[in-house]
């Protein structure tokens, strides 16, 4: 697994799109700002792929967040779900 390089912090806001075809809300559209980050995302050959974790702490997340950090394996990233009020 290949890592991804990320030059500077950013913060992107976006929404999940509701696919009618699955009747689910399972779409995530990455902003043009975050494919500007990491060119890679615009190579149609390379399968990217992702991992959501949920942790029933955070406690748990600390962990595995100190697990990451020293293993250098991945680029770290913050995906926070909520919904619009």
């Amino acid at each position: 697994m290949a890592n991804l390089k990320l030059v500077d912090k950013i913060e992107i806001s976006g929404r999940v799109g509701y696919h009618e075809g699955a009747r689910a809300y399972n779409t995530i559209r990455l902003p043009r700002k975050l494919i500007e980050q990491f060119p890679e995302l615009k190579d149609k050959s390379l399968r990217i792929s992702f991992k959501i974790r949920f942790y029933k702490d955070y406690g748990d997340l600390k962990r595995h967040v100190w697990e990451k950090e020293y293993s250098k394996d991945q680029t770290p990233l913050l995906l926070e779900v909520y919904i619009d009020k």
